[in-house]
């Protein structure tokens, strides 16, 4: 519990994880990832991520920002944005999977395209920018 207003700094990595969505997300309830590593920093209740690299099975990204934390913890604040890279088969699965009309077209026309993850830790939003 940092009150004091000094900075705490962190970098962590997390590889073979799996991560499970509260809300399925194209049809996935979970993702899998093969890394993530962070750079983050504290001061007062505050956590500001400054760097997160993501490398999954189905999609590479970035990500960062600021979580404002709570008591209890799944009231904290999510202010995060970054991008997303979806890896060939993936894109090609959710082509088969879903109507076209329902994914942005940036998905199918560039590498990668921007995210942001918004609300509450228990309730998090989701959305393409």
């Amino acid at each position: 519990d940092n009150q004091s207003g000094e900075n705490l700094s962190a970098k962590f990595i997390i590889s073979d994880c799996e991560i499970k969505l509260s809300t399925p997300v194209f049809m996935f309830e979970s993702a899998t990832f093969s890394k993530i590593e962070a750079d983050l920093a504290m001061k007062n209740r505050k956590l500001q991520v400054k760097q997160c690299i993501i490398k999954g099975n189905q999609v590479d990204g970035f990500i960062s920002g600021t979580i404002t934390l709570k008591k209890p913890s799944a009231k904290s604040i999510l202010n995060l944005a970054g991008t997303i890279k979806p890896h060939q088969s993936f894109i090609e699965k959710l082509g088969k999977d879903l109507p076209a009309n329902l994914l942005p077209k940036k998905i199918f026309d560039e590498n990668c395209f921007p995210i942001r993850l918004y609300g509450r830790l228990d309730k998090p939003g989701f959305s393409f920018n």
